[in-house]
């Protein structure tokens, strides 16, 4: 019996454009200068943020195509706490060390061309896989035991959590200072 629905994949592909297109509806027309501008000491900038979303973009995608078929379902009445816990910028979350970011990326649309590469064949994967994806159990580092559906959509809704940071930083007196200079 296959529990990975129909409605499932279409939500899915929904919440995949719409974080696509929310993060980079944030980042777009940008400078690099801009996207230096660190908010606060201990935050990072636009740039860092686009870099670790490209990275966990890759990374979890990776995962998620390696993740053993168990047969054993995860709890689907974790669906909602995933998105919430995603989406809730008040609750802070401490990045991986894997995913922080190191400068991976000479540029920032070097790190955005990569993310859109690989969200595009993420969604490319929830379009024609036909697999169970409740029956591909992984360990995520902040979440615990999820299963496939779960995990797409941590990386589904990744981005919008970034793109409100983002919008963060703008807002940050230093960001609209050089936006007043330029």
């Amino acid at each position: 019996m296959n529990i990975f629905t129909e409605t499932e994949r279409q939500d899915l592909l929904s919440c995949l454009h719409i974080g696509r297109d929310t993060f980079l509806k944030a980042v777009a027309g940008l400078s690099e200068e801009q996207c230096s501008v660190r908010s606060t000491p201990e935050c990072w900038t636009i740039r860092e943020c686009v870099e670790h979303v490209a990275s966990v973009e890759k990374l979890m995608f990776r995962a998620l195509e390696k993740a053993p078929v168990t047969g054993a379902y995860a709890n689907p009445s974790r669906d909602q706490s995933i998105r919430h816990s995603m989406l809730d910028r008040k609750q802070k979350l401490m990045a991986p060390e894997i995913s922080r970011p190191s400068a991976r990326f000479s540029r920032t649309d070097e790190a955005i061309d990569f993310f859109k590469q690989n969200r595009e064949q993420v969604i490319a994967f929830v379009e024609r896989n036909q697999d169970d994806l409740r029956q591909r159990s992984l360990d995520h580092p902040l979440l615990g035991p999820i299963d496939g559906y779960q995990a797409l959509l941590v990386l589904a809704l990744h981005p919008q959590r970034h793109a409100e940071q983002i919008e963060e930083i703008k807002a940050c007196s230093g960001f609209r200072r050089l936006v007043a200079a330029s």
